[in-house]
C-alpha cells in the first residue's frame, strides 16, 4: 500500500509537478490525492488542473490562508505566527 502525500505550494508548482508525475509512473511508493496553496493568484492552480486532465487524475488544490481561515474574534496574529485554532 502506498502512502498518501500532501504537498504545501504557494508558486507554479514544478517541484510538485516532478513528484505527482513520479508517483504517477510509480518510480515513487505514494499518491498525491491533495496540494495546498497559500497564494490565490499562484500558478499552481492551473498545473494542477492541467495534470488532473493529462493524467486522469482527481488532485484536490485548495486555497488556504489567513481569508479563508482568519483568527478568531479578539485573536491577534503577528505575520509568521500560527492561530490557536
Amino acid at each position: 500500500m502506498s502512502s498518501r502525500l500532501a504537498i504545501l505550494a504557494s508558486g507554479e508548482g514544478t517541484t510538485a509537478e516532478v513528484c505527482i508525475r513520479a508517483a504517477h509512473s510509480g518510480s515513487v511508493n505514494f499518491t498525491v490525492p491533495l496540494v495546498i496553496c497559500s497564494r490565490r493568484q499562484a500558478g499552481i492552480f492551473a498545473r494542477i488542473e492541467r495534470l488532473n486532465q493529462e493524467l486522469g487524475l482527481a488532485i484536490e488544490c485548495v486555497l488556504v490562508n489567513a481569508t479563508t481561515h482568519p483568527a478568531a474574534n479578539g485573536e491577534t496574529i503577528q505575520t509568521g505566527q500560527q492561530t490557536t485554532a
